[in-house]
C-alpha cells in the first residue's frame, strides 16, 4: 500500500534485503524515502540511508526502486559536483567519468596498481571493500586518497 507520510516507515507488505541492517520496509515506503532523499539533495549527492539504522544503502540496491529519470537526476548531480573551474585560467573541466564497461575495469585497475605504492593500494582496496559493504561512508573512503 501507499503511505501518506513520506519518511515514516510502515510494516505493511514487507520487503527485506534493501536495507543494510535487514530491516523490514514496505516497498512503497522505501521507494518514497529514496525519492524524497534524491529530491532534497538537489545539486548534491547525499548518501541514501536506511530509514531504520541510517547506514548507507548502495546505489545498486536502491536504484531499482526509483524511475530511470530519478536515477539519472542523481547521477547528473554527481557530474555537476565534479565540474570544477581552474582558478588560474578560468577554464571549466570535469573530473566525472562514465562507469567503465566490465572489460575495461580490469585494465583501469591494473594501470592504477602500476602507479600506486603497493601499501597504499592495499589500503585503498580495503577501503573500497568497506565502502561497497556500506560500512564506510564517502568521506571516509575519500580520506584514503
Amino acid at each position: 500500500g501507499e503511505c501518506d507520510a513520506p519518511l515514516r516507515v510502515c510494516l505493511a507488505e514487507v520487503r527485506q534485503g534493501a536495507a543494510p541492517c535487514s530491516a523490514y520496509h514496505c516497498e512503497a515506503c522505501l521507494r518514497r524515502h529514496v525519492e524524497v532523499s534524491i529530491a532534497r539533495g538537489r545539486y548534491a549527492m547525499p548518501p541514501i540511508c536506511c530509514p531504520s539504522c541510517r547506514q548507507r544503502i548502495p546505489m545498486a540496491t536502491w536504484a531499482s526502486l526509483v524511475s530511470p529519470e530519478q536515477e539519472a537526476s542523481y547521477i547528473r548531480n554527481a557530474a555537476a559536483l565534479l565540474t570544477v573551474r581552474c582558478p588560474q585560467c578560468d577554464r571549466v573541466g570535469s573530473l566525472w567519468r562514465d562507469a567503465a564497461k566490465p572489460g575495461d575495469r580490469l585494465g583501469l585497475v591494473q594501470r592504477v596498481r602500476d602507479t600506486v605504492d603497493p601499501a597504499a593500494m592495499r589500503g585503498l582496496e580495503e577501503a573500497w571493500a568497506e565502502f561497497v559493504a556500506s560500512r564506510l561512508g564517502p568521506d571516509g573512503f575519500v580520506r584514503h586518497f
